[in-house]
């Protein structure tokens, strides 16, 4: 083993503050976030271990808390693994300070694009559907409503999320006020008579994570990653039996609509998992560093991650093939509708999917009018845009109903036998305070390669 290899990790592995400090010291150039043999960032080694002070440190020079390892966990999902309420308040904290910064960066471009836009009502219909027989007949369908004006925007739906294999209902409106406070979201149930607001950029703080939330997150027991793999998606167009390219009309517009099928589209399944092995309960710390601090010089070709004594991990690739309707008659362009898209994405999952699709280069100049693409791995989602209409909106649709804000109550559980759950796709609200936070928790999942 050599002195000098990954000396961060060694310093972190070891739990030496001091060689640390001397390792960051200004100027010295050191990459943080740099994976080791094992591909692991030094970040990951310190919530494996348990060594919140260890973490904080590395946290405050500026390590990336949203950075996976080789294997595809991120650091959230490390420290769900290893159970600690102190580290994924920790790690919630620096994950949604980075994103809202991220934001506070991106939103004044995203302003000037929609002032730019002529104002307009649009209707685009969501169409679920799945593999799974019994699923299948419980996917629904839904017409979102939108509405722009000026540096603002409103969405209509009646699909409020998935969640333990079930479709929930409501009625719910996202209203973007984008001159207010920099940036806002109501989030509008109609039905419960609440809102939400959400402050894109806000400060967070420690008070601002729930028992309850942290509580829901340390209840999952099987920790599953789904990563799409996209570098080699391929177009290719539709053939009449005659050998004609296949056109379609779409939506009430009736849009003439080039027919491609999407193949290529990948979706990788991590599933790590608790099993039952003949190991001592409890290992010597001592014994888990040595092992670690070999293993993080020793190169290898197929790592699982960090993974404790009882764990185990599988993985599967699942393969989609897709169709894109292409129209040349669509009255917007892609540049045009991302601001959109890329506010709502973490707002609700299928919006996460269909952002990251249009954002990809298409294979014709024109608008994606309809879409089939993977939201879940066992369901897939049909977006077609329906109606298009450049129209001045009334700004009474924008006026937000006297409703009471929605207080997530900071409960303490010190027994940490929360049981409850929530699906991936719910956009993570921030407790005991009037505005949440702008991030969700695939985002947590899904966080920087």
């Amino acid at each position: 083993m050599s002195g000098n290899s990954y000396p961060l990790h060694q310093a972190v592995i070891s739990r030496n503050l001091g060689e640390l400090e001397r390792l960051t010291a200004p100027d010295s150039g050191i990459d943080l976030d740099e994976r080791d043999a094992a591909g692991v960032p030094a970040l990951h080694y310190a919530i494996h271990l348990g060594y919140p002070d260890i973490l904080n440190y590395l946290i405050s020079k500026g390590a990336d808390a949203s950075r996976k390892s080789a294997a595809g966990w991120s650091p959230l999902q490390e420290a769900i693994a290893v159970r600690s309420k102190v580290i994924v308040k920790e790690i919630l904290i620096a994950f949604r300070t980075k994103i809202n910064t991220e934001y506070q960066t991106r939103i004044p471009v995203l302003l000037d694009l929609l002032k730019k836009m002529p104002d307009f009502y649009m209707e685009l219909k969501w169409e679920f559907h799945s593999w799974v027989p019994l699923l299948s007949r419980l996917c629904p369908s839904d017409n979102y409503k939108i509405y722009k004006l000026g540096a603002n925007f409103r969405v209509d739906t009646t699909l409020v999320g998935f969640d333990n294999m079930k479709w929930t209902r409501g009625s719910l409106s996202f209203v973007f006020k984008g001159e207010e406070e920099g940036g806002v979201i109501y989030v509008l149930d109609h039905e419960n008579k609440t809102m939400e607001k959400v402050v894109i950029g806000a400060a967070i703080s420690a008070a601002e994570i729930s028992d309850q939330e942290v509580n829901s997150i340390l209840s999952s027991t099987t920790l599953v990653k789904t990563s799409p793999i996209m570098d080699k998606v391929t177009f290719t167009p539709s053939k009449t039996w005659l050998g004609h390219e296949k056109t379609e009309k779409i939506g009430d517009d009736e849009w003439n609509a080039k027919i491609y099928e999407v193949s290529g589209f990948d979706l990788k399944i991590l599933n790590r998992h608790r099993v039952k092995k003949s190991v001592p309960a409890h290992r010597p710390k001592e014994e888990i560093v040595k092992e670690l601090l070999e293993r993080s010089v020793t190169p290898t070709t197929k790592y699982s991650g960090l993974l404790f004594d009882n764990e185990a991990c599988s993985e599967k690739l699942k393969t989609y093939k897709g169709t894109v309707w292409i129209s040349e008659e669509f009255p917007r362009t892609t540049a045009e509708l991302l601001p959109i898209f890329e506010i709502l994405a973490p707002t609700q999952k299928h919006f996460q999917k269909l952002n990251t699709f249009i954002s990809m280069k298409m294979p014709s100049s024109g608008f994606p009018v309809k879409i089939d693409i993977p939201v879940y791995p066992t369901v897939s989602g049909t977006a077609t845009f329906q109606k298009h209409t450049a129209t001045q909106v009334d700004p009474s649709f924008f006026d937000i109903p006297p409703y009471p804000l929605k207080v997530h109550k900071n409960k303490n559980n010190n027994n940490g036998n929360n049981n409850s759950s929530e699906s991936d796709s719910k956009m993570e609200r921030s407790a005991s305070t009037s505005t949440v936070s702008f991030t969700d928790r695939q985002s947590l999942m899904d966080s920087k390669e």
